[in-house]
């Protein structure tokens, strides 16, 4: 089947670009009514036990933003003795 089409769109380009531009125009047209919504709320499920933390976290900190902080060791750990 998928031979038959392929075939198809190849022996007459004319066509399959009518309906490619047919397919783009109802795209085009219909795009206003396209909405997403990535909020953390429509993203996870009711109850979620890590989303509630992350809210207390939130309410506790004010801010979700995050600080990396590096740190350099001037002897190699592999080089200390423990005793």
């Amino acid at each position: 089947m998928l031979n038959s089409i392929l075939n198809t769109l190849i022996k007459k380009p004319l066509w399959s670009l009518i309906a490619f531009s047919i397919i783009i125009g109802a795209s085009v047209l219909q795009i206003q009514n396209l909405s997403l919504d990535a909020s953390s709320e429509s993203l996870s499920l009711d109850g979620d036990k890590n989303l509630e933390l992350y809210f207390a976290t939130q309410e506790t900190f004010g801010s979700d933003e995050s600080l990396i902080i590096s740190y350099s060791a001037k002897m190699e750990l592999s080089s200390l003795k423990i005793n």
